[in-house]
């Protein structure tokens, strides 16, 4: 492989990594202010896990 198109790849990953931490970021804050003003909960209480109905379900 070309070394100098390594280092692109790697640049252009890292470049992407670092929008994409920056847009996680800016997420949590958004999902906190929201869980605070109560905008964000649970609509349909989810059922509690059951192995065997989980399986049986399945078949």
């Amino acid at each position: 492989m070309d070394p100098d198109a390594m280092v692109r790849a790697v640049e252009e990953v890292h470049e992407a990594r670092v929008l994409r931490l920056a847009r996680t970021g800016e997420y949590a804050v958004q999902r906190r202010r929201e869980k605070r003003t109560g905008r964000r909960h649970r609509l349909v209480p989810r059922a509690p896990y059951s192995g065997r109905a989980a399986r049986t379900s399945m078949m």
